[in-house]
């Protein structure tokens, strides 16, 4: 998978607030990829909207314990969304409490029901049951 260049991990920071837009740490920042690139990779260089901040231990627990989660809020979007990209998929930011729009270097805050219509529209009806199924 392609690394993201120093200047787009960086402006991905700053997008969030140097922090991990899971558990608001600021200790060991990653570049996280909002989508899977596949086994052995892709040689493109991941741009700003494609990945968000998340510190080591979150990120490692995407693929995880988190993964269900991480789908739901869109800090991860599943592989195969059609004619959609990363940007369509809105993403929760927990410690601003708000669903965001994230396009590029800046984040457009959305209502919860504008996020959850872009979800359908991204995933399809069953998005709603997915949700309601995995409510805590």
């Amino acid at each position: 998978m392609s690394a993201p260049s120093p200047a787009v991990r960086t402006q991905t920071y700053i997008r969030d607030g140097n922090r991990c837009i899971v558990c608001a740490s600021s200790e060991m920042l990653t570049f996280q990829h909002r989508q899977a690139v596949g086994m052995g990779g892709s040689k493109t260089r991941p741009q700003v909207a494609e990945g968000l901040t998340a510190c080591l231990m979150c990120n490692d627990r995407f693929e995880g314990d988190l993964q269900e989660t991480a789908l739901l809020f869109g800090w991860k979007v599943r592989r195969n969304i059609g004619h959609f990209v990363c940007e369509d998929v809105p993403v929760f930011f927990p410690l601003w409490a708000q669903w965001f729009v994230v396009v590029g270097e800046i984040r457009v805050p959305i209502t919860e029901l504008e996020a959850r219509r872009k979800m359908i529209a991204v995933y399809g009806p069953e998005y709603e049951a997915w949700r309601k199924g995995n409510e805590q």
